[in-house]
């Protein structure tokens, strides 16, 4: 994670960054009943690294991860997926960049139940009538552990094996960068640790990039580094994360 003067923005995302976002602003409302999701937020999230987002119950975490990846308009600022600037893409354009370039992994593991773990894992290569580089399917198939589920539709399936599959979907395709917003949960912490790990070696093994919003410091402790929001700003970040020194530096919101 690296912080960016709007003078290094530019140059920097040419090959740096995976994603940025300069003087970030996401505004609801108006006057009185205004609320700063985002206030000014400038950070870079360089390539091949596990970037965790933490920050007390509405800080803006998701807010920023949403906007980052598309799914959500920002009131003010930019937004850079490496070297395209999405500030004013349209629906379609954003659309076709976030098939290409972003995988999403969800809390509630956004499964379609009538589709089977295979037909799940593949869904947005069929949408995006892409074809998979050899070998890839049954790679990320084998990273996951799914080789004996993926004719099992959800509902067969576990809570930690959904979330599986919906690691494998994520990573499909080879995508950049992988947003994941809370992706452990709703998970136990065997099942958490499984999911992590996976997301671990996908920056180690596979060079992709991975953005997690979470709130748990075990699970932050997996990242490269860890970027803290509090009231819609930056506040602090870490390098080489512990649970005990993301603990330490939570404490200290409840001291300001």
């Amino acid at each position: 994670m690296t912080t960016l003067s709007q003078s290094e923005l530019a140059p920097a995302a040419q090959g740096e960054f995976a994603a940025s976002v300069y003087d970030a602003y996401k505004i609801y409302g108006t006057g009185d009943e205004e609320i700063r999701a985002l206030n000014g937020v400038t950070v870079g999230l360089r390539r091949g690294e596990f970037t965790a987002i933490m920050g007390p119950s509405g800080s803006g975490k998701s807010t920023l991860l949403q906007c980052i990846a598309g799914l959500d308009e920002l009131t003010g600022g930019r937004v850079l997926l490496g070297t395209q600037d999405i500030t004013n893409l349209n629906p379609t354009q954003l659309t076709f960049l976030r098939r290409d370039y972003v995988g999403f992994i969800f809390q509630s593991f956004n499964l379609v139940p009538s589709l089977t773990a295979r037909q799940n894992m593949m869904l947005p290569i069929k949408l995006g009538k892409r074809t998979l580089a050899p070998g890839e399917f049954d790679e990320v198939v084998q990273m996951v552990g799914l080789g004996n589920r993926l004719d099992h539709k959800p509902k067969e399936l576990s809570g930690g094996q959904q979330q599986r599959v919906a690691v494998a979907r994520a990573l499909i395709g080879h995508p950049p960068i992988i947003f994941a917003d809370e992706p452990t949960g709703n998970l136990d912490s065997r099942s958490s640790g499984e999911i992590l790990q996976f997301l671990r070696n996908a920056v180690r093994s596979r060079g992709q990039t991975v953005v997690m919003v979470t709130h748990d410091p075990m699970a932050a402790a997996y990242a490269d580094s860890v970027i803290f929001l509090a009231d819609g700003r930056l506040v602090d970040s870490i390098l080489s994360p512990t649970p005990d020194s993301i603990l330490e530096r939570m404490k200290q919101f409840g001291r300001q």
